[in-house]
């Protein structure tokens, strides 16, 4: 097993998204083990939209719009379809909206914002990888295994996260390529 982590450069466009595809399907034989940062300044926009909604500076529809649009953009350019990720959308819009409510913006609520940069691309990436003919899958980081203590903002992995993601990436059928 090779594991292959790309930064938010490497996966910041669409073009940058097939190149990453390239190197994958080169080490295709050595059981790639894909892990792919936000796109390239999702998370800040993410944090900034939190911000937005915290002070009611947007609606929440309006503030969850610029993540959206940056990641059609790489959608529509790798000739994906556009509903990949629009359940991550609906569900950060809700989030949003529930900041600018309660006009509270805690670290656990930060955190849980910054991960949607990471779900999206992820999706994003394994379906590109799909359409150029591997057998690729995304996964959460959290439905691998990994658990962190609740020092949110600054979270370390706890003990048993290591025997967690060993366990469940066994569980992985062959042949699948993890996009995490």
């Amino acid at each position: 097993m090779i594991v292959m982590k790309f930064g938010g450069t490497s996966v910041g466009s669409a073009e940058s998204v097939m190149r990453v595809i390239e190197l994958v399907k080169a080490n295709q034989g050595r059981s790639p083990f894909v892990v792919v940062s936000a796109l390239s300044g999702v998370t800040d926009l993410l944090l900034a939209s939190a911000r937005n909604a915290l002070d009611r500076s947007f609606s929440a529809k309006e503030t969850a719009k610029a993540v959206e649009d940056r990641h059609r953009s790489v959608i529509e350019n790798l000739g994906l379809k556009a509903d990949i990720i629009s359940d991550e959308f609906a569900e950060l819009e809700q989030v949003l909206f529930g900041i600018s409510l309660i006009r509270e913006l805690t670290p656990r609520t930060t955190d849980y914002v910054a991960s949607f940069g990471e779900r999206m691309s992820s999706k994003i990436v394994a379906a590109y990888a799909r359409k150029a003919g591997l057998n690729a899958q995304a996964f959460n980081a959290y439905d691998l295994g990994v658990i962190t203590d609740g020092n949110f903002g600054n979270a370390e992995i706890l003990p048993g996260t290591y025997q967690a993601i060993a366990a469940a990436v066994k569980s992985i059928p062959a042949g699948v390529i993890p996009i995490v």
